[in-house]
């Protein structure tokens, strides 16, 4: 839901090439999803024979983030805003 709130937002302001849009628009929505990609990759690979710690940690952290994205989607369903967006450097 966030991403697709965050590119419908995007798309409506016209902000140019999707990604680095995103990324201007709401870094920090970016952020949280690429490190939960990395924790939950890191997860995966330790299932088995793995480390147990290193996956503990991975997934305390993937917790964590979805929570912060869950706080940030209930903030926007709140008062939902569009984004302010910085002039594109030249």
């Amino acid at each position: 839901m966030l991403l697709r709130y965050a590119v419908t937002e995007v798309e409506r302001v016209d902000a140019g090439p999707l990604l680095p849009a995103l990324v201007r628009a709401y870094p920090t929505v970016v952020f949280l999803l690429a490190a939960m990609s990395v924790t939950i990759v890191i997860s995966l690979l330790n299932f088995e024979d793995g480390i147990r710690w290193l996956r503990r940690i991975a997934n305390l952290s993937t917790v964590g983030i979805v929570l912060a994205l869950v706080a940030r989607y209930l903030m926007w369903a709140r008062d939902p805003q569009p984004p302010v967006m910085p002039p594109p450097r030249v």
